[in-house]
């Protein structure tokens, strides 16, 4: 984790502007993609993150989740993390895939209408 902050860091600020970022929130979308992607794409995920995906990936990082809710919601304070997966309605997935989404990020895939109705999503 501190290798991708370090890196993405490194390309977000070289505008000069100010920064706010969140590297576990875009690490953690990013290896829900990697938790269904495969081949060239999966390695590319993989060399952005600065992992090596194997079986205890996601369980780990499940358990970095908890830890942070915990650490978060303690003393009266209030953390809320929202991970989700628009899917096409229509497009197969994979029931591995689907569970591991479930189980590990509580972001089972929502099915929606892309093409029908593109702006419904956001609301």
């Amino acid at each position: 984790m501190n290798a991708f902050t370090s890196e993405a860091y490194k390309q977000l600020a070289q505008g000069g502007a100010n920064l706010i970022l969140s590297p576990f929130n875009i690490a953690t979308a990013l290896s829900m993609a990697l938790a269904g992607a495969r081949g060239k794409t999966a390695k590319q995920i993989q060399d952005v993150l600065d992992v090596c995906y194997d079986a205890t990936y996601d369980r780990a990082l499940r358990s970095q989740l908890a830890g942070l809710a915990k650490a978060g919601n303690a003393h009266g304070n209030e953390l809320l993390t929202a991970n989700g997966l628009w899917v096409q309605n229509g497009l197969a997935i994979h029931t591995a895939f689907e569970k591991t989404l479930a189980d590990n990020y509580q972001a089972p895939p929502m099915l929606v209408d892309f093409i029908a109705n593109p702006e419904a999503p956001r609301s």
